[in-house]
């Protein structure tokens, strides 16, 4: 149906559009009402952009509903419920907050979630899993915080690694200072954890609940005696710190025996008054002792502890307060292999008559092993009328493998008052037969003092040495011999003292390498005779090799005669090679033989050896050394018979001669004729005037010519000869004064003296 105003005239139309296009001008007043507001909405059809509906109209909220709610022209934008979108670029469903857009519709490659920290990584975001990669997975706490693979590492405070269990972290790298293992029960101790081995002390060192192993005193056994019992060989059983008065016997099983907090704190006490041995390994058996002190043991041959072929080792143990009445009161043992660490003998006794021996150690065959140790305090006491043989207050060695090291004997002592004959000696050490090795041994302030109606025989107050079959070698490197003292006194009779500190007997071959001796007596009173021999050491019938020998303030006392205030020699045959023998004193009632060395090589008959003896001293200060009596036969030096003495690179200094009836020899007396003694580069100087330096029992005697040079020692001014400098000092006329054919070190002509020739340099 055609409209009718579509049949009117065309130029009609100009006119109709120009009165629609002026909406805005005022309406003519027509008498009309207001414009309509249809839907109630605050706007009248003409502002409002759909009057039906009363949630659109200018300055409403746009909604996302697909319809212009704020009649702008545009629909849905910035609409009040339009949703937050996140760009989620790597397609993992978690967006990028700082690419955040709003939208009634989702944009492409957004997402509703946010909180992905890493947008390019379609592993990362809030819902994957946090591993240990350095990078932060879940995006929460940081990087590998949390980690699903991280591990738990415990704090190894110790350093043994092993951890404690009450110390975890969880990290993906080990912290400094922790470890995977948990396991370790004592986090303060390296020693203590599940891999060490188990042993006695004071905590579990394996981590195994059992302290000490299984075999724990007081604990698993109340007494020793009973975990004894239940051992088996190889065992070892720990003792706790406690006094345990018991006597053990290990009746054939091997074991160790440990004290868990050393001797000091560990005691088993045997109780003494007869209560026979505290330990005894009497049937093979393989023992180890740590750590105990034993002590209390009394019988009438064996105190402290009893070995019969036995192999035992002592270690930090102490074998004190033991007693007896024949051999052994610390220890005594028979064909046994033994060694002592780090341990102390002391204070052991034996009192009785007859033999005496070893009051410390007494061993038969067998090896006895000492290093780093101390036999100290140790005594034999003999009182009554038998004949008495009293040796080695500290250790006595029969036929026995005897070594010590780095080890002190000191102030040991023997006693004997009798009525009966007297044999007595070696008050430190006592050894007959089989080996001695001394390396780094001190011996000082040991004593035998030996009274008796009848005669008495001293032989070493310290050491005693003594080997007849001629196999044995006995070595002393770097032995100290200090301040030991030995006296016989015959109240009826006659006395004699060989050695003041030591003794050498039999046909040894003897090697000395840095024996000092200082300091030691030699007393010998005799109601009919007493004899005194070798102030720093005695020396019957060996061949001894010798290198810095340094013996010193020595004395030699006899009521009649007194031989070699240093050195005295029967049928021995010696080289000495760099030697001091300075400050030595002999002084005797009636003679002197030699006041610093005496050789004797005397054919009596009943007693020849073959070859003759054989004394060589090479490069040796004998210095201010003096001899008083009334009769002196060689102020420093006699030689008997068929003995030859020879003297090369040597100094004679400064030596004195008090005689009250006649001096023979100011520097040595000679018996056995003019081929007996050689002299070569010897500096005599400033030694006793009024005789010939060398006599012989036929007149004088030509020995070629001395030298008399001033030495001019570094420092004499002290009065202790211990603490001389026996070195020249610069400028001495005996430097370079020694044998052209002979050499120093430092490849110069041989000084005179203990300094000179090759070996000087080795002080």
């Amino acid at each position: 149906m055609r409209h009718p105003w579509l049949t009117l005239p065309l130029l009609a139309l100009p006119l109709l559009t120009t009165a629609c296009g002026d909406k805005d001008e005022p309406a003519e007043d027509t008498g009309t009402d207001e414009p309509v507001d249809a839907d109630g909405d605050g706007f009248d059809v003409e502002e409002d952009c759909d009057d039906t509906d009363d949630t659109v109209f200018p300055g409403a909220d746009e909604r996302c509903n697909g319809v212009d709610d704020d009649c702008d022209g545009d629909t849905d934008e910035e609409a009040v419920d339009a949703g937050t979108w996140y760009a989620d670029t790597d397609g993992d469903g978690f967006g990028d907050e700082d690419a955040a857009v709003a939208a009634c519709e989702v944009p492409e490659e957004h997402v509703a979630e946010a909180g992905d920290c890493d947008d390019t990584d379609g592993e990362v975001n809030p819902d994957a899993e946090e591993v240990c990669d350095g990078v932060d997975n879940d995006c929460v706490d940081g990087v590998d915080e949390g980690a699903s693979d991280a591990g738990t590492w415990y704090a190894d405070a110790d350093g043994d690694g092993y951890g404690d269990a009450d110390s975890p972290v969880t990290t993906c790298d080990v912290p400094s200072g922790y470890t995977s293992d948990d396991t370790d029960c004592d986090d303060t101790r390296a020693d203590v954890n599940p891999g060490a081995t188990e042993v006695c002390d004071d905590a579990d060192n394996d981590c195994d609940g059992l302290e000490g192993g299984g075999l724990m005193v007081p604990g698993t056994y109340s007494t020793v005696a009973e975990a004894i019992a239940a051992a088996t060989d190889g065992d070892e059983i720990c003792i706790a710190a406690g006094t345990y008065n018991e006597k053990l016997d290990l009746d054939g099983t091997s074991l160790s025996l440990t004290g868990a907090h050393g001797a000091d704190q560990v005691i088993l006490n045997g109780q003494g008054a007869g209560s026979g041995p505290v330990l005894m390994a009497i049937r093979g058996e393989t023992l180890g002792v740590r750590g105990l002190t034993i002590t209390g043991g009394s019988g009438s041959e064996v105190g402290g502890v009893w070995l019969m072929d036995a192999t035992a080792s002592f270690e930090d143990v102490r074998l004190t307060g033991n007693e007896g009445l024949f051999q052994g009161a610390g220890l005594s043992a028979s064909d046994s292999v033994i060694s002592f660490l780090s341990s102390e003998i002391s204070d052991n006794s034996l009192s009785g008559e007859g033999y005496l021996e070893g009051a410390g150690i007494y061993v038969y065959g067998g090896n006895l092993e000492l290093v780093d140790s101390v036999v100290s305090g140790n005594s034999l006491g003999f009182t009554g009328d038998d004949n008495s043989f009293v040796y080695g207050a500290g250790i006595c060695a029969w036929q026995a493998e005897v070594s010590l090291t780095d080890t002190v004997l000191e102030d040991n002592r023997i006693e004997v008052d009798a009525t009966g004959y007297t044999y007595a000696g070696g008050a430190g050490l006592y050894t007959d037969g089989g080996s001695l090795i001394l390396d780094g041994v001190e011996l000082s302030g040991n004593v035998v003092e030996a009274t008796s109606e009848s005669f008495v025989y001293v032989e070493g107050g310290a050491l005693y040495v003594l080997d007849w079959t001629g196999d044995a070698a006995p070595s002393l490197t770097d032995v100290a011999l200090l301040d030991n003292d030995a006296t016989a006194t015959s109240t009826d009779s006659f006395a004699y003292v060989y050695g003041g500190p030591a003794a050498f007997y039999g046909a040894i071959e003897l090697e000395l390498q840095g024996l000092t001796a200082r300091g030691n007596t030699g007393t010998a009173w005799g109601y009919d005779n007493g004899y005194a021999y070798g102030g720093g050491f005695y020396a019957f019938e060996p061949t001894i090799a010798a290198t810095r020998l340094d013996i010193r303030d020595n004395l030699l006392v006899s009521n009649d005669a007194a031989f070699g205030a240093a050195i005295a020699l029967d049928w021995a045959s010696v080289d000495l090679d760099n030697g001091i023998l300075a400050g030595n004193a002999a002084e005797a009632d009636a003679t002197v033989y030699g006041g610093v060395l005496y050789q004797n090589w005397d054919d009596l008959g009943w007693y020849v050896r073959d070859p003759d003896g054989d004394v060589q001293l090479s490069q040796v200060d004998i210095a201010h050394n003096s001899a008083t009596a009334d009769t002196i036969l060689g102020a420093v030096l006699h030689q008997s018979w068929d003995g030859t003495l020879s003297l090369h690179n040597t100094n004679v200094v400064g030596n004195t001669a008090t005689a009250g009836t006649a001096l023979s020899g100011a520097v040595g007396w000679v018996d056995a004729g003019s081929d007996a003694l050689t002299v070569s580069y010897v500096n005599s100087h400033d030694n006793p005037t009024g005789a010939d330096a060398f006599e012989d029992g036929d007149g004088a005697l030509s020995v070629g010519t001395l030298l008399d040079l001033d030495p001019s020692y570094t420092d004499v001014s002290a009065t202790d000869p211990a603490d001389w400098d026996l070195s020249l000092a610069s400028g001495s006329a005996a430097v370079d004064a020694g044998d052209p054919a002979v050499q120093d070190a430092d490849g110069s002509t041989s000084d005179l003296g203990a300094y000179g020739g090759p070996g000087g340099a080795d002080w």
